[in-house]
């Protein structure tokens, strides 16, 4: 006979304090890799004489997002 009883136990995660790693590259709605990035790229558009927009909008700040392009836009 053995004279130890072994009892398994789960893990408590939560006992321990552990850092971020990703905190830092920022909000996880930029930075997921959920997302699909592709290289920055300069893209130089230019109105016409009409003056209206270019026809997209963005959000956010550091990076920036298209949020959306209109349709039949000069961005488009």
């Amino acid at each position: 006979s053995t004279k130890f009883q072994l009892n398994i136990t789960h893990p408590d995660f939560g006992q321990h304090v552990v850092d971020d790693l990703f905190k830092s590259l920022g909000p996880v709605a930029i930075f997921s890799a959920k997302r699909h990035w592709t290289a920055p790229r300069l893209i130089q558009l230019q109105r016409g004489p009409g003056g209206e927009g270019f026809g997209f909008s963005v959000r956010g700040d550091a990076p920036v997002i298209i949020a959306a392009v209109d349709h039949n836009s000069l961005a488009d």
